[in-house]
């Protein structure tokens, strides 16, 4: 994702300026602890060894399967710990930029930084939203429709998925070859833009 900026919150990107040509990512990091992996090679060998150690599948429910297992190189080391599952929706839309923008801009107007509770106190609007509020806290929802569900939230018609992948890496971004698992414990979304 060569030249890809991504934001966080929703004030960064009301900073994001248009350009007639812009492609937008949208990324889900699911967060998966109790990983056993190992880093993937760029000429990996692809053929199945005879010495796989079951003993790095007992981390969890069977993600590990003979796919997975033509993998395994005992030659190299097999790590522990948590992996980002990253989910990569990239996105063509004319009007998205300004959709956002102009919804955004109308929460951060309506929204109320205190509000009345039941005992007429007033107290601290917890879903109040503020430039530094993360996107992720806003938008999207499950994985599998988080485009559809956000462009729906800000009224955007125009737009089209061009491609959607997805991939596991350790936290300095290394692809792994394969791994087992114990269960997500989170996921966490941002958008990316690059001007074409």
């Amino acid at each position: 994702m060569k030249d890809v900026k991504f934001t966080n919150t929703l004030g960064e990107i009301l900073d994001i300026k248009s350009s007639n040509n812009m492609t937008f990512y949208f990324r889900v990091v699911e967060y998966i602890e109790g990983c056993n992996y190992q880093i993937l090679s760029e000429k990996e060998d692809k053929s199945i060894n005879s010495l796989w150690k079951e003993e790095y599948n007992e981390s969890g429910w069977g993600e590990m399967d003979a796919e997975n297992e033509e993998y395994f190189n005992s030659n190299k080391k097999v790590y522990s710990g948590t992996l980002l599952r990253n989910h990569i929706f990239v996105v063509e839309s004319d009007s998205f930029l300004d959709s956002i923008k102009k919804a955004i801009s109308k929460e951060l107007i309506e929204n109320k930084p205190f509000v009345t509770s039941d005992d007429g106190e007033k107290i601290p609007n917890k879903w109040a939203w503020e430039k530094e509020t993360e996107f992720d806290d806003c938008y999207g929802g499950s994985i599998m429709s988080f485009v559809e569900d956000t462009m729906m939230q800000i009224k955007c018609n125009d737009y089209k998925i061009i491609k959607e992948y997805e991939y596991e890496s350790d936290d300095k971004g290394n692809k792994v070859s394969w791994y087992s698992f114990y269960e997500v414990e989170g996921k966490k979304s941002s958008l990316g833009y690059k001007h074409l």
